[in-house]
């Protein structure tokens, strides 16, 4: 048996030195934290991310300690990208788990395929926008989903309800503006 519980910030360092913190040190998009010269990034960072509508996240995974690289470039005076869609995966025995977006705050969920055939996605939204989803051995759905989120779109629950119509079907001309319930 695995049990996976999570992981604490080690923030007694940054405390010393003064840095905010909150189950992380507390930096701003471009990676700034309280004090001024000071940049985080990483597993350590406490990060607005406007998709949650809670504020401040702090995501334990690679591709979100690459993503936040951007401290390096605000280091230099750069702009700081916009968000990024997080993104996670892992292989449990033969199944592969896949999850886009954060699925924290959600009213709603979808569920896409059967989970007794361990090939199936649940779909996550709030007030009818598309947060999140976590794939079973489902890779389509999960990058239907990704390419949604990182566009500002949604999938409306209705189509995603329906495993027989692909995903794909229900997103947008590249260049379509932004879903409003997205937006």
């Amino acid at each position: 048996m695995l049990v996976g519980a999570g992981a604490v910030a080690r923030t007694s360092l940054a405390g010393r030195l003064g840095l905010a913190c909150a189950g992380g040190i507390v930096v701003d998009a471009a990676g700034r934290t309280s004090r001024p010269g000071v940049w985080a990034a990483g597993d350590c960072a406490v990060a607005p991310h406007p998709q949650t509508g809670e504020g401040r996240v702090r995501i334990e995974s690679v591709q979100n300690a690459v993503a936040q690289a951007s401290a390096a470039a605000s280091m230099r005076g750069a702009p700081a990208p916009g968000p990024q869609v997080p993104w996670f995966w892992s292989f449990q025995g033969d199944l592969k788990l896949q999850i886009a977006g954060l699925s924290a705050g959600h009213d709603t969920t979808v569920v896409r395929g059967d989970a007794d055939s361990e090939r199936f996605s649940v779909l996550y939204y709030r007030a009818g926008a598309l947060l999140a989803a976590d794939c079973v051995n489902s890779p389509a759905d999960y990058m239907v989903v990704r390419k949604a989120l990182a566009g500002g779109h949604t999938i409306p629950p209705g189509v995603a309800a329906d495993a027989a119509v692909p995903l794909k079907r229900a997103l947008p001309a590249p260049g379509t503006p932004k879903t409003p319930a997205a937006a």
